[in-house]
């Protein structure tokens, strides 16, 4: 049985929030990540999954502006989210969205895994959202295909076994359907950098290349925009040095790496 609609906002902003203040205080960890995810595809997934429909209200938005008549509960509850990242970038996709959740729980499973090159990714997920424009606006049956119902309280054939396949591959792949797939991801990429809040580097940095060399989506590097940052916590436990800040898009970052594929990677 689904919570009230209300729920679904309510934790969002309650959840965020507080990972938020736990990434300030520098007092996140592994254990607690892993608390939020279990409880977000709890609540954001089995119980609320209604609020989180992201996909289906994108389609139902960009076929309301073809069409007119746009609900306006459906454009406002994809604008809060998009509003969300311009505060905390990624941060709902890290630990609120139930599929994005039951992607980072899987990653655990094992130590290494493949990381796809973040501007492989940019072009793919760019391709499938032109692909889901073209289709999903024109074909209103495209929308019965929505990966944030997968995790749902009325779960059909196919869609387990969407699932089922989603959360294998991210075993072995982190955040397949986030990094390649997810049209609402897309927005969010764009939208994320121009967060106010991220993590930085801080003058501690020594250069070792320690939270580089963790990070699934090469991010903490030298201007980074971190607009692929899921918050997985991976740099903070890999630095020694407590060298990385939960800071402003504003503050000055450290100098010590260069963007992925120049000199001075690690």
């Amino acid at each position: 049985m689904a919570l009230p609609v209300i729920i679904g906002p309510l934790y969002m902003l309650a959840a965020m929030t507080i990972v938020a203040i736990l990434f300030y205080m520098k007092k996140m960890s592994g254990r607690i990540a892993a608390l939020v995810l279990v409880a977000s595809l709890a609540v954001a997934g089995f119980l609320q999954w209604g609020f989180l429909d992201t996909t289906i209200y994108l389609h139902q938005v960009l076929y309301g502006i073809i069409n007119g008549g746009i609900n306006p509960q459906q454009a406002f509850k994809i604008a809060l989210i998009l509003a969300s990242s311009l505060i905390v970038g990624r941060l709902f996709c890290g630990y609120i969205c139930p599929i994005g959740a039951a992607q980072e729980l899987a990653s655990k499973a094992i130590k290494r895994q493949i990381h796809i090159d973040v501007k492989l990714s940019e072009k793919v997920r760019a391709a499938f959202f032109l692909a889901f424009i073209v289709g999903g606006v024109g074909l209103a049956s495209l929308a019965h295909f929505n990966p944030f119902s997968l995790i749902s309280s009325w779960l059909s054939t196919f869609k387990l076994i969407a699932l089922i396949v989603i959360v294998a591959a991210s075993i072995f792949i982190y955040r397949p359907w986030c990094t390649l797939l997810c049209p609402f991801g897309f927005f969010m990429n764009l939208t994320s950098r121009l967060s106010f809040f991220r993590l930085k580097l801080n003058d501690n940095c020594v250069d070792c290349g320690a939270c580089m060399k963790k990070c699934p989506t090469g991010q903490p590097y030298k201007g980074s925009a971190m607009a692929e940052c899921y918050w997985c916590v991976r740099c903070l436990k890999a630095c020694k040095h407590n060298a990385i800040d939960f800071t402003t898009r504003y503050t000055k970052q450290t100098p010590c790496f260069s963007p992925p594929g120049t000199q001075g990677k690690h």
